[in-house]
């Protein structure tokens, strides 16, 4: 037994009447006008996904030809600052945009491999506590601009700025004063290297230098390191109004009080008291204004974005984090 098919219309059949030449009844041709109209539309659609398919190129291949960044992010970013956002649908896309030092091993947990970074090697490998590491000739921002170790001292300098309030800061605690800088630990640092400081340091773990929620004054709350200066001065008039624990002598709060109001009157920074450990070639302290390097990341980002759809929102936040870098 054999079946036959009936042959099928040609395309310009099939575009002249939506039965294929065949006699239509009244009835049909009431639904004439809708009934060309779909198969019109099916029959262009079939055909561009053919042509498409004939090309062999992807949205994928698309996208990597057109510079486009595709991303299955479920929802909306609350911003693309990498020293502020704190979630993963914000770091899928950081991680897109920035590159670091060294980047993690795809399949490989603890694995670095060179990102920025060619190389990196320790100064003492009997003692690895120091490290170098040696950037790309080639590495630049996306607008072309040269990527340099000084871009990175500024980040770390950001990052670890009491003001800015990073959530990550404590990541680069590992580097030397890091973390009494961004502790805003004043006491510490003006008294770290007096010599004739009458105890050891860590005879004083129980002073509220940092704020304490659970103060029992206003002061202690704040903590000694936040003060002003017209409160330390109030304080030196009116004792009471800090709590301190009872086995620091008078001697070492009168010297605690003074180092304090003399480096609030100074108008100096705590960066200034620290040893930062890192630096680069010929560069002391990471720069305090780094427009050009605000100006290039805010180009690295909208480039490396522009495939996205971003709200006002997101493009907003760029334009706040360009201001941020720009007036440090």
């Amino acid at each position: 037994m054999r079946a036959f098919a009936p042959e099928p219309p040609s395309l310009l059949s099939a575009l002249s009447s939506p039965y294929g030449g065949q006699k239509a009844s009244s009835k049909d041709l009431e639904t004439f006008p809708a009934m060309r109209l779909i198969t019109i539309l099916g029959l262009l659609i079939a055909a561009l996904l053919t042509g498409a398919c004939k090309q062999g190129e992807t949205a994928v291949d698309r996208a990597t030809r057109e510079g486009i960044l595709i991303m299955g992010n479920t929802s909306e970013p609350k911003g693309l600052d990498p020293h502020i956002v704190s979630g993963v649908l914000e770091s899928n896309i950081i991680r897109a945009l920035f590159e670091g030092l060294v980047v993690g091993h795809p399949s490989k947990d603890g694995v670095a491999l060179p990102g920025v970074a060619e190389k990196w090697y320790p100064t003492d490998p009997q003692k690895p506590d120091e490290w170098v590491f040696e950037l790309r000739k080639d590495a630049s921002w996306s607008d072309g601009t040269p990527l340099t170790a000084e871009d990175f001292l500024f980040s770390f300098r950001r990052i670890l700025s009491p003001s800015l309030a990073s959530d990550y800061s404590f990541m680069l605690y590992y580097i030397e004063d890091a973390e009494p800088y961004h502790k805003s630990q004043r006491s510490y640092l003006t008294c770290r290297n007096d010599e004739s400081f009458p105890v050891p340091w860590e005879t004083l773990k129980k002073v509220d230098f940092g704020p304490n929620e659970n103060g029992k004054t206003s002061f202690n709350k704040k903590g000694l390191d936040h003060l002003t200066a017209e409160q330390i001065r109030a304080l030196q008039l009116d004792p009471v109004l800090f709590q301190w624990p009872e086995d620091v002598p008078p001697e070492v709060r009168e010297i605690l009080i003074q180092k304090n109001l003399e480096f609030a009157d100074s108008g100096r920074e705590l960066w200034e008291l620290i040893n930062f450990g890192a630096s680069a070639p010929g560069i002391k302290t990471p720069p305090t204004n780094r427009s050009a390097s605000a100006t290039s990341l805010f180009k690295s980002i909208l480039s490396l974005c522009s495939g996205m759809i971003l709200s006002p929102n997101i493009l907003t936040n760029c334009f706040n984090l360009v201001s941020d870098l720009s007036t440090m």
